[in-house]
């Protein structure tokens, strides 16, 4: 039996018979070659790779950039969830294309990937009510537009005495696949899934603060031109620490960074707007913040000032030597 009709054959015996109808809620379907028909109002879904689109623009499913393309198998961790489930359905919310072959496991993403079952918004899931004997999602509800409405789904699609696991981003850098929403703290977390009895929360080993560190320091340095990005890959922890908090509106390591750079590694985000009933108002932009250079001791002024002179002159060479490099590498 080849790939495409396994798949045709897993949606009409295993996943078809756990989903709803987005518009109705009805579960009454026909399903052809290339649609899923709802009997009850009429609604009619695209199928793509006998993967039903169950999302109002069935384009946004197929048409995306590879690099959202996320292909990681699942870890010891995600094992246990599916073995405690037993024989019952689960559901991977955000799956993505994920490998791993299992056939009580229904696959959600917004993407028709190849190993998806089934393309669905977590704020309205195409899933029966009391369907599912646990729910796990990892890195997707800092993505979803509204984490209370998602969460309200997933308390629906599951089984009396179910379980739910979820791990969502805290202190990470904007990543959009498509879009980044909400970044969230543990007690922030706990609040979005109060309705659930709580076993345990807090930060997975691979949650650690090393991988906060790290990413937000190669994504700064991944921005930077190739002698400013050098020059801040020799910098110690504490002179890194002195140029931000010393002048931490006016440090030299900002220059390089653009507008859109300098957002998705903000320490935090703004909104300013007006109550309006035609929502044409308009008004002055607000002055930039600005904040005066701290005064440090005499021997940190030393240390910072021979610390900046020894980057200025490695600065210096490595702006001298990046040209011939650069030939080098065109060659």
């Amino acid at each position: 039996m080849d790939t495409i009709t396994a798949k045709r054959g897993r949606l009409q015996t295993v996943v078809l018979p756990l989903m709803r109808c987005i518009r109705c809620k009805g579960a009454d379907w026909q399903l052809e070659a290339a649609t899923l028909a709802c009997r009850g109002c009429g609604a009619r879904y695209r199928v793509h790779n006998d993967i039903p689109l169950m999302i109002e623009d069935p384009d946004a499913a197929i048409n995306f950039a590879p690099e959202v393309v996320v292909e990681n198998h699942y870890s010891e961790q995600w094992n246990e969830l599916l073995r405690r489930a037993g024989a019952g359905p689960v559901l991977d919310l955000g799956s993505g294309n994920n490998p791993n072959p299992v056939s009580h496991l229904i696959k959600l993403d917004i993407f028709a990937l190849p190993h998806v079952d089934v393309v669905g918004m977590a704020e309205n899931l195409p899933f029966r009510d009391g369907t599912f004997r646990t729910v796990m999602s990892g890195a997707v509800f800092e993505h979803v537009q509204n984490p209370f409405y998602s969460i309200s789904e997933v308390h629906r699609v599951l089984a009396e005495e179910g379980d739910v696991y979820i791990e969502t981003a805290f202190l990470q850098p904007v990543h959009a696949f498509p879009s980044h929403y909400f970044n969230m703290t543990r007690m922030g977390l706990e609040y979005v899934c109060r309705d659930f009895k709580k076993f345990a929360s807090g930060a997975q080993p691979h949650q650690n603060p090393a991988f906060a560190l790290s990413w937000y320091l190669d994504v700064f340095a991944s921005k930077l031109p190739f002698a400013a990005k050098h020059e801040f890959l020799r910098m110690t922890v504490a002179e890194i620490l002195d140029e931000c908090q010393v002048n931490p509106l006016g440090t030299p390591l900002l220059k390089h960074l653009s507008e859109q750079d300098r957002e998705q590694l903000a320490c935090g985000v703004y909104f300013y707007g007006r109550k309006t009933q035609n929502g044409a108002a308009s008004v002055a932009p607000l002055p930039e913040a600005t904040a005066e250079a701290r005064k440090l001791p005499g021997w940190r002024r030393v240390l910072r000032g021979w610390r900046r002179l020894r980057r200025a002159f490695w600065g210096l060479v490595l702006r001298l030597v990046a040209p011939i490099f650069a030939k080098k590498s065109a060659k």
